[in-house]
């Protein structure tokens, strides 16, 4: 693994047409070589803190400090490293909760209003990001919240659901694979077949997702699920 700023000697590299410096600890700015601005993301993921114009990069941002030694100006280069969507999703679950916390409405009213939001903004999240996408602006939208308010009735209230939903899915999941004397073997898991009830607990939907098969066979068996919802591609 390879630590720090890329060197400046890339810049002299102009018969370069291909990088590839994912999973490393590099910061600061990339060379400005077309093999890096056209570089796609998988190939610049996972560094510590690169920015410049590439897809997945913030841009770098300078400032221009005074020398006073030498009367000359300094630049200093910060790269911002939150994803691209992790700013305006921290920003909107901050307000959501600052106002909720000042109490804007009748508590009635605004656990009523509070259970949507929550619904609805879990909902867009499974549609729109991965899992793993979602891990570090999550992270940092609990350590700042924590920081504003941390005994909210909110912020308690947003985690327990958060909880109970993702024990619904993995119960219905453990079921699925351990649960009955014949595995249970499924398509891909996805928000289109997670349904909830009332009390916003998860269920996983048996439409046609899935077939019965022997343990000692190789071919698909009968099919399990609900008739009449079966997916094309699967009869």
């Amino acid at each position: 693994m390879l630590y720090g700023s890329i060197p400046e000697a890339f810049n002299n590299l102009r018969g370069l047409r291909f990088v590839n410096i994912s999973v490393n600890q590099f910061e600061g700015p990339i060379p400005n070589l077309k093999a890096f601005h056209e570089a796609s993301f998988d190939a610049l993921r996972n560094n510590k803190g690169l920015c410049g114009n590439a897809t997945g990069l913030m841009a770098c941002v300078t400032s221009f400090l005074p020398n006073h030694g030498h009367g000359k100006r300094t630049k200093v280069i910060i790269s911002v490293t939150l994803p691209l969507f992790g700013a305006p999703l921290l920003l909107f679950l901050l307000e959501v909760s600052l106002l909720s916390a000042k109490g804007l409405k009748p508590k009635n009213q605004s656990q009523g209003r509070n259970k949507k939001e929550i619904f609805l903004l879990y909902w867009h999240l499974m549609e729109e990001y991965s899992m793993t996408t979602l891990v570090k602006p999550l992270k940092i939208f609990a350590q700042t919240i924590a920081l504003v308010q941390e005994d909210t009735e909110v912020l308690r209230s947003w985690t327990g659901r958060r909880g109970k939903f993702v024990e619904g899915l993995a119960n219905a999941l453990s079921y699925m694979h351990h649960g009955q004397s014949q595995a249970i073997v499924h398509r891909d898991i996805s928000s289109n077949n997670v349904l909830l009830d009332l009390d916003y607990e998860a269920h996983v939907s048996d439409f046609g997702t899935a077939r019965i098969l022997k343990p000692d066979s190789s071919n698909w068996t009968s099919l399990t699920g609900t008739y009449g919802y079966i997916a094309a591609g699967i009869n």
